[in-house]
């Protein structure tokens, strides 16, 4: 059965302006901890803006390449909106997303248009492309913050201290800056882990075919699913309840752990499994983060997993952190870079914003947790995105 309800957009206003070319304002110099999709999107519009950036990375030679994600189409509208060419090329189209029972009988299909399947790489690749020659990355592991004397903070590494005018954490779900700003602020237990591989198959995914499959048992709290990409890549999550299945502990692990929990399932996926390697395989904790009380304090914002880790279950974490580049871009914009009363004020509206468009995805995706984890779900199937359900279900 098809969905016919249009899906709810987390994503960019319409009123607001692209990001698309230099500005004259007065930018000042910013810090950004993390070169990732947050980091980089963020050094792009504040560049743009006439901001001096030198991103902070652990790993400026991307050895860390990751795997595939479901780009949401306002995620995409982001990277247009950030200037990014040749997106097309870098991705595969995905315009629904079909749930399958175990033996792969249908559940429901539902329209996510203008979606994106993509590599991690790629999309790190091409937020890297559109750096402004201006940017600089460096090599460099941040442990922290500390208060700089004049008011602000100053980024600590192992053996060094930097000023900026600007500190953009973007250091991920684990931020040594986040810690430094909020120490209480804790991730919440993890109830479903999730088990993340790639594979090159282009057959596989010519059938899949512009569709995300997933396939479930919500009797045993497992569910598995496809994700094609571009060049015939195609991105295998495995989702179990963490309480009920104990993760492989080691990488030879990995594909017997598979086989044992989905083997026999349906031919598709026992024809994956027999093609899996362990090779480059993740190990994804899940967790959260109860929304902090604001995304700044003094001269540092948060972006990205740094201020709000998601749970896999929306697929918007990357398109959230392109929307917080987008979005702490648009109230720097006009304000002086080294005035601190400037940058304050536009940091806390960016705070204000962006609380409060983040608050529904953290509710969906702990709705769609605890729809994950019911072993009454099958009877009600909903899309396992949050911003594209037709319907709401119920907290957990």
């Amino acid at each position: 059965m098809t969905s016919s309800a249009l899906p709810r957009r987390a994503g960019p206003r319409p009123a607001d302006a692209a990001v698309t070319a230099p500005q004259t304002c007065g930018g000042g110099n910013a810090l950004i901890v993390g070169g990732g999709i947050a980091g980089l999107a963020t050094a792009i519009g504040l560049a743009r803006l006439g901001w001096q950036c030198t991103i902070l990375e652990r790993d400026p030679v991307l050895r860390r390449v990751g795997h595939g994600l479901l780009l949401p189409a306002a995620g995409r509208t982001s990277l247009e909106r950030l200037g990014l060419r040749d997106i097309e090329a870098a991705s595969t189209p995905v315009e629904s997303f079909a749930l399958h029972r175990r033996d792969g009988s249908p559940l429901e299909l539902f329209s996510i248009p203008g979606s994106l399947g993509m590599m991690r790489r790629d999309l790190v690749g091409l937020l890297r492309r559109a750096l402004p020659a201006s940017v600089r990355l460096e090599s460099g592991r941040v442990v922290g913050l500390e208060a700089d004397g004049r008011g602000g903070f100053q980024v600590v590494g192992a053996w060094w201290r930097r000023r900026a005018d600007l500190i953009v954490a973007a250091d991920g779900v684990h931020s040594a800056c986040r810690r430094s700003l909020f120490p209480k602020a804790r991730l919440t237990p993890e109830r479903v882990t999730e088990l993340v591989l790639s594979l090159a198959d282009p057959g596989l995914a010519q059938e899949l075919a512009g569709s995300c499959r997933k396939f479930q048992d919500p009797s045993s709290g497992l569910a598995l699913g496809l994700l094609p990409c571009r060049g015939g890549r195609v991105v295998a999550y495995a989702q179990f309840a963490t309480g009920r299945h104990a993760a492989p502990g080691r990488e030879r692990e990995v594909v017997p752990f598979l086989q044992k929990h989905f083997g026999g399932w349906n031919p598709l996926l026992d024809g994956v499994l027999e093609r899996l390697t362990p090779k480059a395989s993740h190990l994804w904790h899940t967790t959260d983060l109860d929304p902090l009380p604001h995304l700044h304090r003094g001269n540092v914002v948060l972006v990205g997993d740094s201020a709000h880790p998601l749970l896999p279950f929306t697929s918007q974490g990357s398109a959230a952190a392109l929307e917080d580049a987008l979005c702490l871009a648009s109230q720097l914009d006009g304000a002086d870079g080294r005035s601190p009363q400037e940058v304050d004020r536009a940091l806390t509206a960016y705070s204000r914003r962006r609380g409060l468009e983040l608050l529904p995805l953290v509710r969906e995706g702990r709705a769609l947790r605890h729809h994950f984890l019911d072993p009454a779900a099958a009877a009600c199937p909903v899309a396992p995105l949050a911003g594209f359900q037709p319907a709401a279900v119920g907290e957990g």
